[in-house]
């Protein structure tokens, strides 16, 4: 019988004949194909042959266009699975059979809201990299379709795109995800999928661990750069340099984290970075000195560095900014990353002891851990605010300050 290949447009435009029915079959699939009658009609249909058998009739596989060319085909190609298998499609129907397949789409939509949101604090980034990337190259595939070179292929057009770091994250999270979906189940309680098409897959690329520390010189360009950026951007920038804490954490810095505080002998103005914001879990007090606390200065609810046309979210973009910074510095090959480890290396360099060190990083490996850290958390709150009160010297004995606006 002759075939053609179809498309959900070609196959609406079918002309119906004067009478009876028409069939045409499908050049990808053996035996699938839509059958018009003369009123209009189009149903998807599959000839088979069962134990050497010619079946009478076809099976019918669902109405277009409510079944799309796409969902006909997996369903056509789910029957001629079970006639390899001896079984005929055409027989009582088994709970799954012609189940509507998981697309990709969903599937990423599924770990974002079941997996990625109630355990990690920066699921944002798996949905943004979802979305822009991943998404866009499979999302109506079925899941249980994309093969392990699809996603060689995929990663390896990434690298080549000079996105070395992105394919390896790239990479990262697409084995998260099809290894959720292999543990997860649907509500009949059957798995999502059986297999994960990304296991035993390699990293792309090698990754050293960065030790790029910014030069004294270098530190002050930078500062002054960001007096060319808008107020908020400017004064994000320069609180990083000055509390050394995460590039996220200072962006989403809001008024009622900063308090007087009054503990034991200690008095000043605390931030207070909430255990749901910071990158380790543990809530993180950083004292506010000098210009720290000049930049904060203020009593406007929400956002300290607010995004500049919804003051209900805080600034984003760093990308943007950082390049602006890059043009306006003349200092490249650096990281926001890199100044909260140049304000580590600088505190060492004049003798700051590692466990205060670690203590205004709020990290948690090293000298303090577990419950000492909680206990000490309040313990090393002087010794925190003398260290950046002295941080905060040495840049103004460098020539740097704040801005008049």
């Amino acid at each position: 019988m002759a075939t053609v290949k179809f498309t959900d447009k070609g196959v609406a435009s079918i002309k119906p004949p004067e009478s009876g029915r028409l069939e045409l079959w499908d050049a990808l699939v053996p035996g699938f194909g839509i059958r018009v009658t003369a009123a209009g009609g189009r149903s998807w249909v599959f000839r088979y042959r069962l134990r050497g058998q010619e079946q009478k009739g076809c099976l019918t596989l669902g109405r277009f266009p409510a079944l799309g060319l796409a969902d006909a085909r997996a369903r056509a190609r789910e029957a001629a699975a079970e006639v390899a298998c001896g079984v005929d499609p055409a027989g009582p129907a088994s709970p799954d059979r012609f189940r509507h397949p998981l697309t990709f789409s969903s599937l990423a939509d599924r770990f974002i809201e079941e997996y990625a949101k109630p355990r990690k604090r920066t699921w944002a980034e798996d949905a943004a990299r979802l979305r822009n990337r991943l998404v866009p190259a499979w999302g109506d595939r079925p899941a249980d379709s994309i093969t392990h070179g699809d996603i060689a292929a995929l990663i390896a057009s990434i690298v080549n795109e000079g996105h070395a770091i992105a394919a390896n994250r790239s990479r990262s999270l697409i084995s998260k995800l099809f290894r959720w979906a292999v543990s997860a189940t649907d509500a009949e309680g059957r798995r999502l999928l059986t297999r994960n098409p990304a296991a035993d897959m390699a990293p792309p690329a090698h990754e050293n661990e960065r030790d790029r520390v910014l030069s004294a010189d270098e530190l002050a360009k930078i500062w002054h750069a960001a007096g060319g950026l808008s107020r908020d951007w400017g004064r994000f920038v320069r609180m990083l340099i000055l509390t050394g804490q995460r590039r996220d954490e200072v962006a989403g810095m809001r008024r009622e984290e900063i308090q007087d505080a009054s503990w034991g002998s200690y008095r000043g103005i605390i931030w207070t970075i909430p255990p749901e914001r910071s990158k380790n879990g543990t809530a993180s007090l950083v004292p506010l000195v000098g210009m720290a606390y000049e930049i904060v200065a203020g009593d406007n609810p929400g956002f300290v560095f607010p995004a500049r046309r919804n003051e209900n979210a805080h600034i984003s973009g760093y990308s943007k900014a950082k390049t602006s910074l890059d043009k306006l510095s003349g200092v490249s090959n650096w990281r926001f990353h890199d100044l909260r480890r140049t304000f580590a290396t600088r505190l060492a360099e004049q003798g700051c002891d590692p466990h205060i060190i670690e203590a205004c990083l709020n990290h948690v490996s090293g000298q303090i851990s577990g419950v000492a850290r909680i206990y000490n958390r309040h313990k090393y709150l002087i010794e925190k605010r003398t260290t950046l009160e002295g941080w905060n010297q040495q840049l103004i004995e460098q020539g740097l300050g704040l801005d008049a606006r």
